[in-house]
């Protein structure tokens, strides 16, 4: 193997060979010049900093970028060893759910990206037209307790149409209204998965089912009058939903329901 050159001083050489390692085995030795010219030469960078654009202004080609992310996925700590910490929170009916919906545990308004390292997934819980919806935790704040998450992992992202997802994502974001699922960000790098607040009954249409014969005139009423008032609210906002189902009405207990909003702009 050559000998390392001399790099600048913030330049850790144990990080560089580690780059180079990494590099090398996913077949792809000759970026690492272009890395270490653009300040990248830490394994630990690819998995925050680095995203589509710096590839592609470095020429990778789509299989190599493809085979990049996965290798870039495959050095994240093994997800059982965090699920061993997080093991209390798997139970959506343990009282820690309680403990921390008390606790000031509110995201930074207007974050909207968040790395893969920060979430902790724990089993899918449904499935929809645009992948699968997993319960998780996310550590957004290492002082506080981690909060319990949807993550739902968007499986149909092309280059033509990331643009549009974070676009109507960030619309999403700004979003707050006790009846419409809060969006908290999305991953920033593939795969992309939305990170959203976590309606533990599930969804309404499947709550229907389960409870049929069992609901009062009364709840079926609350139930109408809070999704008038989430869609009121979008369309406050000039906010198109055009896929209102119960499908799409989550539940946050037996008494409050929320949207989740299908964004289109008006």
């Amino acid at each position: 193997m050559d000998s390392l050159p001399n790099y600048p001083k913030e330049f850790d050489p144990k990080e560089v060979e580690k780059l180079r390692n990494f590099l090398n085995k996913a077949l792809l030795s000759k970026y690492f010049t272009p890395f270490l010219s653009n300040g990248v030469y830490r394994v630990k960078d690819l998995q925050e900093h680095v995203k589509d654009e710096f590839l592609l202004s470095v020429n990778m080609s789509q299989p190599e970028r493809d085979r990049f992310w996965k290798n870039v996925e495959q050095t994240r700590k093994p997800l059982w060893k965090l699920k061993q910490k997080f093991r209390r929170y798997e139970d959506p009916d343990s009282s820690i759910y309680e403990e921390i919906g008390q606790s000031n545990t509110t995201p930074v308004s207007g974050a909207i990206l968040i790395s893969h390292q920060e979430i902790v997934e724990l089993g899918i819980i449904g499935t929809g037209n645009f992948g699968e919806v997993s319960r998780g935790m996310w550590r957004y704040n290492h002082n506080m307790a981690p909060k319990p998450v949807a993550v739902k992992i968007v499986s149909t992202v092309s280059g033509e149409n990331r643009d549009q997802i974070m676009k109507e994502a960030e619309v999403w974001n700004k979003l707050e209204h006790e009846n419409i699922v809060r969006l908290y960000g999305v991953t920033v790098t593939q795969p992309y998965k939305m990170i959203m607040e976590l309606a533990p009954k599930g969804s309404l249409d499947k709550y229907l089912r389960s409870k049929v014969n069992q609901l009062s005139i009364e709840r079926m009423w609350q139930y109408s009058c809070q999704i008038s008032k989430g869609m009121e609210y979008l369309h406050s906002k000039r906010i198109i939903h055009r896929d209102l189902a119960c499908r799409n009405v989550l539940l946050s207990n037996d008494t409050q329901v929320c949207l989740l909003a299908v964004v289109y702009l008006d």
